[in-house]
């Protein structure tokens, strides 16, 4: 056994496999700040919302929006010019999708770009 630097529970530590680096630092703060600008996304959460549903996570909503659609997988990546293994890796949290393709979503669909960023407020836009 190789002695080396322990973990807090005494366990030796392990070398970790590196994770993907995406092509930006940090997408998500990145498509937050966008979002600010964004009609939806001006009104902020009140005490009449109900809090969003922990552990509904980006992709989650993602795919419950593609599901609402009653849509496959491959069906919603052509409907966005991606390939089947891209949404795929969307609605698994495995990567995140870029500015212009969440816009994109949520202009196809009619989703609210605030809902989908937060889990606050209603999944589509609300009609005009």
């Amino acid at each position: 056994m190789r002695s080396g630097k322990k973990s807090s529970n005494g366990k030796p530590l392990t070398k970790k496999r590196p994770v993907e680096i995406l092509s930006r630092k940090n997408p998500l703060q990145d498509i937050m700040e966008q979002a600010r600008f964004m009609e939806d996304a001006q009104t902020l959460p009140n005490e009449d919302q109900d809090p969003p549903t922990p552990g509904f996570t980006f992709g989650m909503r993602m795919g419950c929006v593609r599901e609402d659609a009653e849509l496959s997988m491959n069906k919603m990546a052509k409907s966005l010019g991606i390939a089947p293994s891209t949404w795929k890796n969307y609605e698994e949290d495995v990567t995140f999708p870029s500015t212009e393709l969440i816009m994109k979503f949520c202009e196809l669909y009619n989703v609210n770009q605030h809902w989908l960023m937060t889990n606050y407020g209603n999944m589509y836009k609300e009609s005009e």
